[in-house]
């Protein structure tokens, strides 16, 4: 990562700007809302927790090295709703799409126990619940230093 944030440098005018834009490592999490309250919540099994570590090493070096300073960085939300399990694990098999390491065998066996009892809450829950996978990202606003 940090050879293409030095490319992103070498491309960048003068007073040009990077968005970096990546989930907070091990943080996701699967929620069932019914009437606006919260029935359930559990963390999503994930096997990208050291990619997103190695983001935020990668943003830290490039600023040590002098590459970039820090304009703002900030911490927001960011929600999917689904329907369904079969919407969310179509999400994510669609936001995956392009990962070409192989599914570990141990997180996707936790993802399928974490979609029953994630079907069993909107069952009990009943008509108008909702599905909501929680993200927490960080956004980091860089300015090229030249």
């Amino acid at each position: 990562m940090v050879h293409a944030l030095e490319s992103i440098h070498r491309l960048l005018k003068t007073n040009g700007s990077l968005l970096d834009i990546h989930p907070v490592a091990d943080v996701a999490l699967v929620k069932v809302l019914n009437a606006g309250k919260q029935v359930f919540s559990e963390l999503y099994p994930s096997e990208s927790g050291e990619d997103f570590r190695a983001a935020d090493r990668a943003i830290d070096l490039i600023v040590e090295r002098g590459l970039f300073r820090l304009d703002r960085s900030t911490v927001v939300d960011f929600l999917t709703h689904a329907s369904s399990t079969s919407e969310l694990k179509e999400f994510h098999a669609t936001a995956d799409a392009y990962d070409t390491r192989p599914s570990e065998g141990p997180v996707e066996a936790r993802r399928g126990l974490l979609y029953s009892r994630v079907d069993r809450a909107l069952e009990i829950s009943g008509p108008g619940a909702e599905l909501v996978y929680h993200e927490v990202v960080r956004m980091t606003h860089l300015k090229p230093v030249h």
